[in-house]
């Protein structure tokens, strides 16, 4: 029997004047693992969790909302491993301005618990960090700034060992249920 990856394969057009805007929006959402009751079917062939696919939550559970700063966030993925078992470990980086009670509380149970994290990109693309069958690690950063200018807040490096590059949802809907905070 022979196998072929062709059909992923084709054509990719950058047209010169195209902008391709950097970053990570402002809204971040998270859920935790156990609140996630079945996932969407994923595609990496297509680089998404298909048209019609949408997490189910348990009842009751919602997305939570982190209001960040846009300037501040970005993702990467890096590949390691050897073939034919290669993944990813990507990083989803946000900043948590301020450093009220909520944010703090929201760093020290995030730092050891099993959490979903969905960003959008500048172009509008939601992408989810996390799969249904690993988990991701929070490693926030405290600052508290020494001077005017200086940035307060949490810095939250959030890292997932994935087997493959995050992938997008059709759009918002596709979470479920979103808790927009305050």
């Amino acid at each position: 029997m022979a196998c072929s990856s062709a059909a992923v394969y084709g054509s990719i057009a950058h047209c010169p004047g195209d902008i391709i805007a950097p970053g990570v929006r402002a809204t971040v959402w998270f859920i935790p693992q156990a609140d996630i009751a079945s996932w969407p079917t994923a595609d990496p062939k297509k680089g998404n969790y298909g048209e019609s696919g949408q997490f189910t939550l348990v009842e009751g559970k919602k997305w939570y909302t982190i209001k960040g700063m846009k300037s501040q966030g970005n993702a990467t993925a890096e590949p390691v491993g050897e073939k034919p078992a290669k993944s990813f470990d990507v990083t989803l980086n946000v900043f948590v301005p301020g450093l009220k009670d909520e944010v703090i509380a929201w760093a020290n149970q995030a730092s050891n618990d099993d959490l979903v994290f969905a960003y959008q990109q500048a172009d509008g693309t939601i992408r989810i960090v996390g799969h249904e069958y690993g988990e991701c690690n929070v490693n926030p950063s405290m600052a508290t700034g020494s001077g005017s200018g200086d940035q307060v807040g949490e810095t939250c490096a959030i890292t997932c060992n994935m087997p493959y590059q995050p992938l997008s949802v059709s759009g918002i809907a596709a979470l479920g249920a979103i808790d927009e905070g305050k």
